[in-house]
């Protein structure tokens, strides 16, 4: 497998050395555990003012990328945007403009309230459905649970995909989205209980990453 970047963004308004802040604390086992993979070829962490800074510097994204791409966003989040303090700070479709420099299979971790709404920019954007990945903490109209990155966590760990789908509903969804709401798993039409609201979307592109 080819070696791969990760990117962490936190909605915090401090850096990820400080004590305090519950996104970075959160996000702390995930990067911990990123930088210790040995195909990991970077990982830059951002607090949302840094992040923005460099977009508009054009720093990350000036030339093309072509190794797969995880991004981990951990913070607030709003119908059309990452947020901070409940002001929109990157529109979803704005950075998807920026992420076309990345000509490699793309997974976006969105860990955030409405985390579902990516989804509509990434369709608006032209993305190949093969070559990106959205796992959503919940669907556009919900506001998140606690837990996803732990989930992710310990199916990587393991060396499998996160999957929140249960074992009899399990295959390709590279053409298939679907939705857990309110406890209930509705694959397709189909149904049932599950205890996450995670949506995922596109190509399942986890086993670049572990």
């Amino acid at each position: 497998m080819p070696q791969f970047r990760a990117i962490v963004i936190l909605g915090d308004t401090i850096y990820l050395d400080e004590i305090s802040g519950r996104f970075c604390n959160n996000a702390v086992p995930f990067i911990h555990w990123l930088r210790a993979q040995p195909r990991c070829k970077s990982v830059r962490v951002f607090k949302m003012e840094d992040f923005k800074h460099e977009l508009a510097l054009n720093v990350l994204f000036s030339k093309p990328i072509n190794d797969p791409t995880l991004i981990l966003y951990h913070g607030h989040g709003g119908r059309r945007s990452w947020q901070v303090n409940d002001v929109s700070t990157i529109l979803y479709w704005t950075l998807m403009e920026w992420l076309k420099q990345i000509h490699a299979p793309l997974l976006i971790i969105n860990d955030c309230c409405h985390a579902g709404a990516l989804i509509d920019a990434v369709k608006q954007t032209g993305f190949s459905r093969g070559k990106i990945g959205i796992i959503a903490a919940c669907p556009a109209d919900r506001e998140v649970r606690p837990g996803l990155q732990g989930k992710i966590l310990t199916a990587w760990r393991s060396k499998k995909p996160y999957d929140p789908m249960p074992q009899h509903y399990r295959g390709s969804i590279l053409d298939c989205f679907y939705v857990v709401v309110s406890g209930i798993q509705r694959p397709n039409g189909n149904g049932s209980k599950e205890d996450t609201e995670t949506i995922r979307w596109g190509a399942r592109l986890d086993h670049y990453f572990f």
